[in-house]
């Protein structure tokens, strides 16, 4: 009997692991891969038009800390910084990056107040579906 038990409950498991993976009536089904970059421009959405929107926790070199400039000003660089401004510049989007605490990068983007969390940032489901719901 307890087989039986077992048996069950790891096949209710394994089904509710696969019961949001079929495609709905309304699934977007443009193929986004063949797509060449002009073609997608267009359709890119941000939270800011014209604007990529970068969240940044300038806490952990060499992804994004403050340098200090000739000038003495202190200045956002880093590895994540450098790939936001090329990404920006890819898409011919004007970057802007806000400085925060790195527990506020996630739930920024959960707000839909920022396009990107840092690059750091270990990407999983969670982040991926707030990501996407911020596509929406």
């Amino acid at each position: 009997m307890k087989k039986w038990i077992v048996l069950t409950l790891a096949l209710a498991l394994a089904l509710s692991l696969f019961a949001g993976c079929g495609k709905g009536a309304d699934a977007d089904e443009t193929d986004y891969a063949s797509m060449s970059i002009e073609e997608l421009k267009p359709l890119l959405k941000t939270v800011t038009d014209g604007k990529l929107t970068v969240a940044t926790s300038p806490d952990f070199a060499p992804y994004e800390f403050y340098s200090i400039d000739e000038n003495e000003n202190p200045t956002l660089v880093g590895f994540d910084i450098a790939l936001a401004q090329y990404i920006a510049v890819y898409l011919g989007l004007e970057l802007e990056i806000i400085p925060m605490d790195f527990d506020g990068t996630l739930s920024e983007l959960s707000a839909k107040k920022v396009d990107l969390p840092p690059v750091r940032t270990r990407w999983t489901s969670r982040i991926s579906t707030m990501s996407a719901a911020s596509r929406s």
